[in-house]
């Protein structure tokens, strides 16, 4: 464990402490991506100590993987207005915040934390963009009378994100997630469980800012599902030839029937850990391209 609260790769952005934020936990099954889903294996194993509800020690089952969220009290839900220092947060990450069980008024009141706390950077990542585009189109029609470029003035540190584990399922949450007012949009394409091409959204307004990548992981860094490591080197490869401006992450891979974080056991072709950089624009609204790590492969 880092200096941080969390060991997240990806949450490592400079000038930035790595924190997760569980307001909400539990969920149910979407897509095939859940079905590995690391949050559940690890609900009374990892997490028991925390309970059901954060003050409820008693150990948990995964009924709460099955039937939807459960929203943890008040005091988890307001602890970003405590950290005082610039954190990047990793929203519900036990959790699907666009779920179709939780109540648009926990929506309303948890964005209106994340207003109060411009100091910090959010990333919300879904499976469920329909209902992440209903909401946040909802928000800036009531809150802000339509003005979408208001709304990313406001909104800048929040990053938009989905996931997906097949081109199929690429092709419907990128769709939606465009369609979505955010500062910053992202992919993850973890676990990757086939050949998957983002490219065509990355150029153009709008369009994707991040693209992270990993092979499945199970306890233990024993590999999940098959990802073929030609996979990840054709996504990176459209990147460098096509000379697109957007962020690559490669989070993780499996090495010697390992699955490691390690890029230092990457392929060198692989050694890219990059992240959106974000400078002002015209009205406010932050403008985006890659900016490098100290890991870097064949974009360097």
């Amino acid at each position: 464990m880092t200096a941080s609260g969390s060991k997240i790769s990806w949450l490592a952005m400079p000038g930035y402490r790595a924190e997760t934020w569980n307001p909400l936990i539990g969920c149910s099954p979407i897509s095939p991506g859940c079905r590995n889903c690391w949050a559940a294996r690890e609900e009374d194993t990892r997490f028991a100590h925390l309970g059901r509800c954060g003050e409820d020690r008693r150990p948990v089952v995964a009924e709460y993987f099955r039937g939807g969220p459960v929203v943890q009290p008040g005091k988890e839900l307001e602890k970003p207005l405590h950290w005082r220092d610039p954190r990047a947060i990793f929203v519900c990450p036990r959790s699907d915040l666009f779920h179709h069980g939780v109540p648009r008024k926990f929506h309303v009141r948890l964005w209106s934390i994340l207003f109060e706390c411009s100091r910090h950077r959010f990333v919300v990542l879904t499976k469920r963009p329909e209902a992440m585009r209903a909401f946040v189109l909802y928000y800036v029609e009531h809150v802000y009378e339509g003005r979408v470029d208001d709304y990313l003035r406001d909104f800048g540190h929040v990053w938009m994100m989905v996931s997906a584990e097949y081109q199929a399922w690429a092709d419907l949450r990128v769709a939606l997630l465009l369609q979505t007012p955010a500062a910053v949009r992202g992919v993850s394409i973890e676990p990757m469980l086939g050949p998957v091409d983002v490219t065509r959204w990355c150029e153009g307004t709008p369009a994707l800012n991040w693209v992270i990548v990993g092979a499945e992981k199970l306890a233990g860094g024993r590999p999940g599902r098959s990802c073929d490591p030609e996979w990840i080197y054709a996504l990176c490869r459209r990147f460098v030839v096509s000379a697109i401006t957007a962020a690559v992450f490669v989070k993780q891979m499996e090495i010697h029937g390992r699955v490691t974080e390690d890029p230092s056991r990457f392929p060198s072709w692989a050694r890219v850990r990059e992240f959106p950089k974000i400078k002002t624009g015209l009205f406010g609204r932050p403008e985006c391209r890659a900016a490098n790590t100290n890991q870097k492969g064949s974009r360097a």
